[in-house]
């Protein structure tokens, strides 16, 4: 070949090849956490762009070389470092993983590589902190510790039953301390290897604590309060205020010149009569709690005071204990194949014993159910309910009451129940706070379609769904504290929201709008992108909830939830509704019963069909002109 034109082509091939360029992914393993029932591993991946403008990345992953499994979208626009961590793997078993990239042009892959969760040979650690690690004389701390790699723990010292049996992480509530106090915490794995440490919390030196209450004869001096007897008095207090989901803590209440008590608010059978001065467990909250106390005296003289309890972190948790991340947050996880998964169904009250006229919230959680109906209960509860998980306020109950819910999908069938036990009515009237009720409603919108004659509610890989929560008071005063949670399924990526301020944790979002006035009302919308790699038929579930605390301080909640199924399918041409309507048009133009056309080209077929009829009519009545000689004839001769 002439070197000439050999010349030639390699430039040309060195120039195509400066912007064909793509990007390139690679991943390696970067550490293993055993932490008892739940193994986690932190995959670190880089993304080298190669001229491209941005990319989209991601790790796919499984227990076979198959896969399976895939994390979050992560956009970048330069050569970055990422890294994602993937949650509920099993303990001794080796998974597979490849980085994955996208960009304009077209999908990147890396290469499989592996890794394996051996946590036998893993040294345990264990933490432990006071909070606070300072306290007044006669004040009170939450303990808090967490281990690794451990299989039993034990406390010893402390107070007020802190030595013993432990569990691998968890929270302690040290109770009113009077002198400085250690606890300490010992844990051990599975190889029987131990480590140990501890905590102390110190106690100031005692302090006389004054009556702080100005209409109190004594105001100013020591405790307790004096006051006359024509004015009763209560002070309501928390050993703690601000605590993690499902922890509890302790409530305690003095009075004076007080003939009776009574609490309502709260949970866990706090509304009721009250001894005039004594503490209450309020047992595991999941919300934020306002507990409230009023005392009277023979007078009828009243006198109220309340406190009101905060969750931390009020991300419902995974209640299955078939689920791969059970005791943490939902939705439910589960091996990615299943055969013939049967449903499953928890159903649980906050509170099994209620005083007459009290009332308590009723929620269950559902995994791979196609459909869920309610039986029995009290006024509302019975018929359809969510899949996935809700909330039922069962109102005032003044007789035992036992909530049943059935689950069904193609492989079976499940039931599970909770009564509700109500104490009988007594000579003293309980007292029962009015409520607020807020109504919420949930919509899938698909707004950009790939297939303009698919549903709404059935998109493709790809697209992108427009998630509307609307919700509205229809109370009569203001509701505070109004929260509004949002679940996406793990098959989306999340894009962005109106408001556009949400806390967002893992795949739940968290909008806190404070104060609703009377019958206001608002709404949220959240734009979502169904993944690539999702299979026709999957269902993607999207549940709210709603909490707020109603206008007599009690909390509340309400639950939506609203369901779309992945679908793909293949584009058939078909003729254009303009078209049709263009045929339609034109026949019932011409040929109809009107009589006179409505445009040029009726009216010409029109004029043609009578000139025809007079051509037609003319041939058939008028007979044909025979042909007359006027020649005279010759003369005879």
């Amino acid at each position: 070949m002439n070197k000439k034109i050999t010349l030639l082509i390699a430039g040309l091939i060195y120039i195509v090849s400066m912007f064909v360029s793509t990007p390139t992914v690679s991943a390696q393993t970067f550490s293993t956490i055993c932490n008892n029932s739940t193994t986690t591993t932190t995959i670190s991946g880089r993304i080298v762009m190669n001229g491209s403008n941005s990319a989209s990345v991601w790790f796919e992953w499984g227990s076979t070389q198959s896969l399976g499994s895939s994390t979050t979208r992560q956009t970048f626009y330069s050569d970055s470092n990422f890294s994602q961590q993937i949650h509920g793997l099993i303990e001794n078993t080796t998974y597979h993983y490849r980085a994955m990239g996208a960009d304009d042009e077209g999908v990147i892959t890396g290469n499989i590589e592996s890794f394996s969760t051996n946590c036998s040979n893993q040294a345990p650690t264990v933490n432990i902190s006071a909070n606070p690690s300072n306290v007044t004389y006669n004040g009170s701390s939450i303990i808090t510790w967490n281990s690794n790699n451990t299989t039993s723990c034990t406390g010893n010292g402390g107070s007020n039953g802190w030595s013993g049996n432990k569990s691998l992480s968890g929270n302690f509530s040290t109770g009113t301390l009077t002198n400085t106090t250690t606890y300490n915490i010992t844990c051990v794995n599975v190889s029987g290897t131990q480590t140990n440490t501890s905590t102390t919390v110190n106690v100031g030196n005692q302090i006389p604590q004054t009556c702080n209450d100005q209409s109190a004869i004594n105001y100013g001096g020591n405790l307790p309060c004096r006051y006359n007897q024509s004015q009763p008095s209560v002070s309501l207090n928390a050993d703690n205020t601000n605590i993690d989901m499902n922890d509890s803590t302790t409530l305690r209440w003095t009075s004076t010149n007080a003939t009776l008590c009574y609490g309502n608010g709260g949970t866990n059978g706090w509304a009721g009569n009250k001894n005039r001065g004594s503490s209450f467990n309020t047992g595991r909250l999941t919300g934020d709690t306002t507990f409230r106390i009023t005392c009277e005296n023979e007078n009828g003289n009243e006198k109220s005071d309340s406190v009101t309890v905060r969750i931390k972190n009020q991300t419902q948790l995974c209640q299955d204990v078939n689920a791969l991340n059970y005791g943490g947050s939902v939705p439910c996880k589960y091996n990615t194949v299943v055969n013939n998964p049967q449903p499953s169904i928890v159903l649980s009250a906050d509170n099994t014993s209620v005083t007459f006229n009290s009332a308590t919230t009723i929620r269950w959680y559902t995994t791979n159910s196609n459909s869920c109906t309610a039986t029995g209960g009290s006024v509302g509860w019975a018929g359809p309910k969510n899949v996935g998980s809700g909330s039922f306020f069962t109102g005032s109950l003044n007789t035992s009451r036992t909530y049943t819910i059935t689950c069904v999908n193609n492989y079976g069938s499940k039931v599970d129940s909770a009564t509700v036990n109500v104490h009988p009515l007594t000579s003293n009237t309980q007292r029962v706070a009015p409520t607020s009720l807020v109504l919420i409603t949930s919509t899938v919108d698909k707004t950009q379609p790939i297939i303009p004659n698919i549903d709404n509610s059935r998109p493709e890989p790809g697209d992108e769904i427009n998630y509307t929560v609307a919700y509205q008071s229809i109370s009569t005063g203001a509701i505070t504290n109004l929260r509004l949670q949002l679940v996406l399924p793990y098959e989306v990526d999340y894009m962005f929201s109106s408001p556009n301020n949400p806390s967002i944790l893992g795949n739940t979002l968290i909008f806190n709008f404070g104060t609703l006035k009377a019958n206001g009302e608002g709404k949220v919308s959240v734009r979502v992108r169904v993944r690539e790699n999702i299979s026709s038929g999957t269902q993607l579930n999207f549940p709210a909830m709603l909490s707020y605390i109603d206008t007599s301080g009690s909390p509340q909640s309400v639950n939506a939830n609203v369901s779309a199924e992945v679908f793909k399918a293949t584009t058939i041409a078909t003729p254009t509704d303009s078209d049709t309507n263009t045929k339609i048009q034109l026949e019932g133009n011409v040929f109809s019963a009107g009589f006179l056309p409505s445009n040029i080209f009726g009216w010409l077929l029109l004029i043609i069909l009578i000139l025809i009829l007079i051509l037609s009519a003319r041939y058939a009545f008028v007979p044909p002109t025979r042909e007359v000689n006027n020649t005279p004839p010759p003369p005879l001769h």
